[in-house]
């Protein structure tokens, strides 16, 4: 079947001999899913679809056991539904576009489907409705499929999401519970949070879909902008500013503390008898990265308490320890510090930093 979203017109209005009303106006036919030999009958808002049932009953769905015929049948019974444009199935927590979507993955062709993995054709808003309905239909390896080429089309190198796009695409990961889509949306939000802009939208879409990490990291990206940034969102209420002011409270004493608590870890069997010698010089590391005039204020410019790029410091710092000796070896000795014992050292620093990711926005709860 060709693609319905090239044609010029979706609905067609009904012959004047076959007009049902819903109360609220019109039922149209679909022109592209109004198929003459099918043989049930869906009205989705006001439009109708004829399409075939055991097309609907693949990828062992719920329609499956719907349109399972009874054995026993009184013919004195009330008209089936769906046989008859008068008496059609109702679906009314459905969208048209979200039924649409699941037609075409059902009847496309290979080719169509193909064109949908391609990042300069992407359906993107069709993948999304898709998500949604197969999530909600249990058509299962087609809501695998839709969600791995959307997540595919978005690592596409060259491809950018538009912000505007991610409450959607966040909804549809909430919504179908995929774990992968989850991590890839937060991944997206905070990189927006680190560059600025959108946080109202982000804010929006965190609260209402109660991504707590997100929600951590709008504030976190605000309280570092300052309030020069917070002005430009009218929707920024007393509460989200109280929250922001509690944040940069708790971060400041927490970043001023933060040089006194490196992670521990247990050291490698080549230190040996240099195991004292090798914690003094990893906690000397620590301090010399994370304290107030310390590394990080020397190399990032940035005089708020940033908590988490603190951490990424950290990480960072050690993995480039590791490839040249010679980093930081004017500022501390690390000749007792064996590479082992670095990895461990880099292991719980980078818990530590998946920790504070984590409970980022209990700091932005309470002064």
């Amino acid at each position: 079947m060709s693609d319905p979203e090239n044609e010029s017109t979706a609905t067609s209005l009904l012959a004047p001999d076959e007009i049902g009303t819903t109360g609220t106006g019109l039922w149209r036919r679909d022109d592209h899913y109004y198929i003459p030999d099918g043989n049930v009958i869906i009205l989705v808002e006001n439009t109708l679809f004829k399409v075939h049932r055991s097309i609907l009953a693949n990828d062992t769905s719920i329609f499956e056991e719907m349109f399972n015929p009874s054995e026993h049948r009184d013919a004195s019974e009330e008209p089936e539904d769906g046989l008859s444009d008068e008496l059609p199935i109702r679906f009314p927590e459905d969208t048209v576009s979200q039924f649409r979507a699941l037609l075409w993955s059902l009847y496309a062709l290979p080719a169509d489907l193909l064109q949908a993995t391609n990042g300069d054709s992407c359906p993107e808003q069709r993948l999304l409705d898709l998500a949604i309905i197969t999530n909600k239909y249990q058509f299962r390896t087609t809501e695998k499929w839709c969600i791995d080429v959307l997540i595919q089309h978005y690592k596409t190198p060259n491809v950018q999401i538009d912000p505007h796009m991610l409450p959607s695409l966040s909804q549809v990961a909430k919504f179908c519970q995929s774990k992968p889509l989850l991590t890839f949306v937060e991944g997206w939000w905070k990189r927006l949070s680190i560059q600025g802009g959108f946080y109202d939208i982000m804010i929006e879409t965190a609260v209402r879909h109660d991504f707590k990490r997100v929600l951590g990291y709008a504030y976190h990206g605000l309280m570092l902008k300052g309030r020069t940034e917070w002005d430009k969102y009218p929707s920024l209420d007393r509460e989200h500013r109280i929250r922001v002011l509690a944040g940069f409270y708790n971060l400041t004493k927490e970043c001023a503390n933060l040089h006194a608590s490196p992670p521990t870890f247990v050291h490698h069997t080549t230190c040996g008898p240099f195991r004292l010698l090798c914690e003094a010089q990893w906690i000397a590391l620590w301090k010399e990265i994370t304290r107030s005039n310390g590394l990080y204020d020397s190399v990032s410019g940035e005089k708020g308490p940033d908590y988490l790029g603190r951490h990424l410091l950290v990480t960072g710092t050690i993995n480039a320890i590791l490839e040249n000796r010679s980093v930081m070896s004017s500022m501390v000795n690390l000749d007792n510090c064996s590479d082992e014992c670095l990895k461990l050292a880099l292991a719980a620093s980078r818990k530590r930093q998946r920790d504070t990711q984590n409970n980022l926005l209990q700091y932005f709860l309470d002064i």
